[in-house]
């Protein structure tokens, strides 16, 4: 049986680091298509330029006062009734913080200040053949989360346009929804950066 390398727990059990079969499961043809030599690329894809690796989703995880932000999804039909992290796909020649900042003020009407990435061993999530996910550990701003173009105060976070409800979870209920599976995937190095953090 082949060696395998570290695992990240969550997507279906165990997601190995490093596995023979894992482009093919991913639908790249080499494992270099799926990760960034040297760990997680930071820099935007030029536009115009079609890349070869996966496309980029930003997440944040909005932590409060021990607990974090989770949205419940109404959009597309597949993914209805399931939990995420807020955010979105990094548009072609954006920075990945800087959609994030950008998603999450068009879906949730909040500024955020956005800190370290929560990966997997330096690499992005997995989500699909097409997509990878970074995560990435967020705070309000200013004030509190509001959905609209503009940002304002209210004592309990609203839904914007994607989502039909919004909760702040603390480290022992992240298990009380049913979640997209490349964010359950996420949830051990979540309840980490929740105990580091509070």
């Amino acid at each position: 049986m082949p060696r395998l390398g570290r695992s990240c727990q969550g997507f279906g059990g165990s997601f190995p680091k490093s596995l023979p079969g894992l482009p093919a499961l991913l639908g790249a043809g080499s494992l270099s298509e799926v990760r960034h030599a040297g760990g997680v690329d930071d820099r935007p894809t030029p536009p115009g330029r079609v890349s070869t690796t996966p496309r980029t989703v930003v997440g944040a995880v909005i932590v409060r006062r021990g607990e974090v932000l989770a949205a419940r999804r109404t959009r597309p039909a597949e993914l209805a009734g399931l939990w995420e992290f807020p955010g979105g796909k990094v548009e072609p020649g954006e920075a990945p913080r800087d959609a994030l900042i950008r998603e999450i003020r068009e879906e949730l009407g909040a500024p955020i200040e956005v800190g370290r990435e929560i990966a997997c061993h330096g690499e992005p999530w997995p989500v699909s053949e097409r997509y990878v996910l970074r995560l990435y550990v967020a705070t309000l701003a200013a004030g509190d989360l509001s959905p609209g173009p503009s940002p304002g105060p209210s004592p309990d976070p609203s839904p914007g346009p994607d989502h039909d409800e919004v909760r702040w979870l603390g480290p022992d209920d992240l298990d009380s929804v049913p979640w997209l599976r490349s964010d359950r995937a996420a949830l051990s190095e979540v309840r980490r950066t929740l105990s580091h953090d509070s």
